[in-house]
Order: C-alpha cells, then structure tokens, then sequence
C-alpha cells in the first residue's frame, strides 16, 4: 500500500461504492477488499482499493441475449474505458451513454449532470455517475449528514486512560479502583447505584463519589432509576 494515498472509512466507502457497510465487512472476511489498520484498531480502506472495485462494478458483462447494437456499445465503452481514460471529456460523454442518459438514482432524463463520488479519485467511470439535479442536491444533504454523523461519533468516544485522568484519583489506589468502577459501568450501561456497588464490588462512598464526578465531567448521565453512560469508550 501506498502509506500517502487517501484512506477511507467503511461508511464512506460504502457510500462510494453503493453498498451497505455489512457488505463491506463481508468482503473483507471472504478477502475480496483489502482492509487496512489504524491506531486503535481502525479499519480503513485504501483509495486504490475504491478504484478498483469501482473499475470492477463499471465493467459491462456481455450477456448472451445480446443485440449487434449492444455488442457495439459495449465494445464502444470498453474502448473508451480502457484506451482512453486520459481523455476526460470523451469519458465523460461516455459515461452519459453508458447510463442511457438517465439519473441512476430516479430514472429521470431530465437536467442530467454527471457526478463524482470522490473527487479525489478523478475523471474513471466508476467514480462517475449521470444524476439529475433533484437527486443531486438530495444525495449532497444526505452526504453532508453522514460526515456529521461519523464526526460526532468519534467525538463521542473517548479512552479509558483519559477518563481515569479527568476523574483526578488522589492516588494509584483510588485509581486503580474508580478503574475496577468504571469497567462494571461499561458492562452494565445502565444501573443504579446500588447495582454498581455490587458489579463492581466496590464501597458505596467510593461508587458515589466516581458517579457524581463521572456526572459532573459529562460521561454520565441521571436518569429516573440510576445512572446511564454517555460515551463510547476505547482502550
């Protein structure tokens, strides 16, 4: 692997390649893409490995009920895919025949714009697509809420160690048991106080005293019967 190309997401790639995010972790277990990891034990998966599965999903198979015409056009793209893929304009004309000059999410014919799903992947056909205007704009709200989702769900997660450090223990002792704590309130998400005195097997003023600071740091939340965790937590 290239350690400077771009490295995508599941939930981007899946997105790009129009595949649910299962999909992708299916194919990582049956090796038909090739998954790479980061700090934490992040999947990520190349560029170069979005570009092939997009050249992969673009390629037209012949079919045996064909039409001389559909044989031609065929023959027309594979042509124009494969020899002249520097050539952006033609690929773009192309890419407009290919999809019988229709939007490939509504069908529609009309105001008809081609679309990359990753500009940084550049003018090949699998990363473009004919899409009418409507479908568009609707596809940019949609991509914009995703990134926002996924920007908020790492905000939200948040490191054993660091949790530990922002409850301020006066000392190893008192650390090493608000961590006994905090793994029994991980295991159970939802408790009372009561219940995470015996999880944890801790004494109760020790339990009040991690729930009331975990509460006032945000990690914790009050709820009618007990507490609940707020956070996503990694190692």
């Amino acid at each position: 692997m290239n350690f400077s190309e771009k490295l995508y997401k599941i939930g981007e790639a899946s997105s790009l390649l129009g595949v649910h995010p299962n999909t992708i972790r299916r194919w990582e277990r049956e090796g038909k893409i090739k998954i790479v990891r980061i700090g934490g034990g992040h999947r990520r998966i190349p560029a170069s490995e979005i570009t092939r599965l997009m050249r992969k999903e673009a390629q037209i198979s012949p079919v045996s009920s064909e039409t001389d015409y559909e044989k031609g056009l065929r023959a027309f793209l594979d042509f124009v895919f494969t020899h002249c893929k520097n050539d952006h304009e033609l690929v773009k004309r192309a890419i407009f025949v290919r999809d019988g000059y229709r939007c490939r999410i509504c069908g529609s014919s009309e105001d008809l714009a081609l679309k990359e799903k990753d500009p940084g992947l550049g003018i090949i056909e699998g990363n473009l697509m004919t899409i009418c205007r409507k479908c568009s704009e609707f596809k940019e709200v949609s991509e914009k809420k995703e990134i926002l989702e996924e920007k908020i769900e790492e905000q939200e997660k948040i490191t054993r160690k660091k949790i530990l450090n922002d409850l301020s223990p006066s000392g190893i002792a008192q650390r090493v048991a608000f961590g006994e704590i905090l793994s029994a309130a991980l295991v159970l998400n939802k408790f009372s106080l009561k219940e995470l005195v015996v999880q944890s097997k801790s004494p109760e003023p020790l339990v009040r005293t991690f729930c009331e600071r975990m509460e006032a740091l945000g990690y914790l939340q009050k709820t009618e019967s007990g507490y609940e965790i707020k956070i996503k937590v990694v190692e």
